[in-house]
């Protein structure tokens, strides 16, 4: 029996998932101060020492602890985890999108990566959804203090821990195995099956990671970041924005959706994919895989179907040939790559990059790529969303 593949979701946790950096809620009141002063006295004594901000911050947080009698050991840390906020939905995404993930055969785990700390995560109310923490935590003492980071998660080194969740090393004193060489195939998970959600700067290292390697990247937001937030999309750091609104129905739960059902085929065989609610079918063509396609029951079969429903069914390159094999381009307008004309028998041939007739859409050659994508664009939303796409790819006719 195969293993079910696995998807990721990778998660920042301040303002990702809660409103606000969680050592603002109750540990910073608690010391007498408002996070600004804080957050001053951290990043001051950092800079004055040339020390990494996250362990400067955790130095202060053990330093005014003492000064201010407070007993700095795990329990209290936890219990400053109490009074996190979350965002709409967050309490019950994680059941939602795992028992979706199941009706598509796919197996969803959660990941935590943040510079917050791991103590005040396990006090939130979700940290049992999480597979592996990683976040700042630090080490206790016989008297159960804390006295020394034992784990410090800054904004770079954050995607060490994508490849440990990659090649499946989620032990973070296990160095030589995560850096002995690993075929790929034998990677737990693959980068393409991991979308990763944050909310600004410190998070774009592991954005540009999971662009440059397949994965998803994605922000959310509240007003007082939305601007820092749009200028992450309008430099390509991200795939999409959102509201950090993580209720069903939202447009953020819909397309976390559709990315899991888009993995989901991709990790499938085709005749194990159900395409009852597919809206198009695309031929890619090439050699040999254009021969490949036309011998194949199952690329037969979905393509005749879909036409007798209506639905759209489109092919670029010589893959327009195998429609026609199967009947689809009788008395249709088309075209193909140059060459397989005579391979496209009761087709109407046109000169042209792309041609749609009716549900059936054809493209010439690799040439025509991007014409093609934008036509199917066009078909499957409407003209102003391919118009925006096409400028915002900054293509020219």
């Amino acid at each position: 029996m195969n293993k079910k593949p696995i998807i990721a979701f990778l998660y920042d946790f301040d303002k990702t998932l809660c409103t606000t950096d969680m050592q603002d809620y109750t540990f910073i009141p608690s010391l007498g101060y408002t996070p600004g002063e804080f957050w001053s006295i951290a990043n001051s004594f950092g800079f004055e020492n040339r020390m990494d901000g996250l362990l400067a911050y955790m130095y202060t947080m053990i330093e005014e602890c003492r000064k201010k009698g407070i007993r700095l050991d795990r329990d209290y840390l936890v219990s400053c985890g109490h009074a996190i906020e979350l965002f709409p939905g967050v309490q019950d995404w994680f059941s939602r999108i795992n028992a979706f993930g199941e009706t598509l055969g796919v197996e969803i785990e959660h990941y935590v990566l943040s510079s917050g700390l791991r103590e005040i995560i396990e006090g939130s109310g979700v940290s049992h959804e999480f597979k592996e923490i990683y976040a700042c935590e630090f080490f206790y003492n016989e008297e159960g203090l804390a006295s020394w980071p034992k784990l410090d998660v800054n904004f770079t080194n954050k995607t060490q821990f994508v490849y440990r969740i990659n090649k499946g090393i989620l032990d973070v004193a296990k160095d030589k195995e995560l850096n002995a060489s690993m075929p790929d195939d034998s990677k737990r998970i693959p980068f393409t099956n991991m979308i990763y959600i944050g909310d600004g700067l410190s998070d774009v290292p592991c954005m540009k990671m999971m662009r440059a390697y397949g994965g998803q990247a994605v922000a959310v937001y509240q007003d007082s970041n939305r601007a820092g937030v749009e200028d992450l999309l309008a430099k390509g750091r991200v795939d999409f924005i959102f509201p950090a609104d993580y209720r069903d129905g939202t447009l953020f739960d819909e397309t976390m959706k559709n990315i899991v059902r888009k993995i989901a085929i991709a990790d499938a065989l085709a005749e194990d994919v159900d395409y009852s609610d597919v809206d198009m079918v695309i031929l890619p063509g090439g050699i040999p895989g254009t021969p490949n396609l036309a011998e194949n029951k199952t690329v037969t079969d979905t393509c005749v179907s879909f036409a007798r429903a209506g639905k759209k069914v489109a092919a670029i390159c010589a893959a327009p040939s195998v429609l026609a094999q199967y009947g689809l381009l009788a008395g249709r307008r088309a075209t193909c790559y140059p060459g397989f004309e005579d391979r496209c028998t009761g087709a109407q041939m046109v000169d042209a990059d792309v041609v749609t007739d009716g549900q059936i859409t054809t493209g010439r050659a690799l040439g025509a790529a991007i014409p093609f994508a934008l036509e199917l664009v066009r078909l499957l939303t409407d003209e102003q969303t391919a118009a925006r796409t096409a400028e915002e790819i900054v293509y020219r006719v």
